[in-house]
């Protein structure tokens, strides 16, 4: 299943790509078809991974914000939100990425252990 990690920094980005890619290796796959996505990235490589998620041959990709708006990126099955991302907005925009094509898809938030998103954790009704 297609899948979009966002991340709140860049620095963050490229670590879970490298844990991702990792992991993909030993699981026998091809650490290749997990990309990352960031500002500072040139605009041939982001296009390159749009492109790829469109086709299907990215299969996952790690991302900062510049990913939350005005890009299609295909059939993503799920996303993976790595920490409330400061607003109601961007929440929903990210958890929007996945499912725009297909019938199921799946949002998850993983609560950092930082004050807010623990408020976030403890108070979903915030978020809905």
């Amino acid at each position: 299943m297609q899948t979009i990690v966002f991340a709140r920094a860049r620095l963050t980005t490229e670590i879970l790509l490298g844990y991702l890619r990792d992991e993909v290796s030993k699981q026998g796959g091809n650490a290749a078809t997990v990309r990352g996505y960031r500002g500072g990235y040139l605009p041939h490589e982001r296009r390159e991974i749009e492109i790829g998620l469109r086709k299907g041959s990215v299969r996952g990709v790690v991302a900062t914000n510049a990913l939350e708006l005005g890009v299609d990126i295909g059939e993503l099955g799920a996303v993976v939100i790595a920490g409330y991302p400061g607003t109601v907005a961007s929440t929903r925009q990210q958890a929007g990425r996945a499912g725009r094509r297909a019938g199921t898809s799946a949002a998850v938030l993983v609560a950092s252990g930082a004050p807010l998103d623990q408020y976030i954790a403890q108070h979903p009704r915030y978020l809905f």
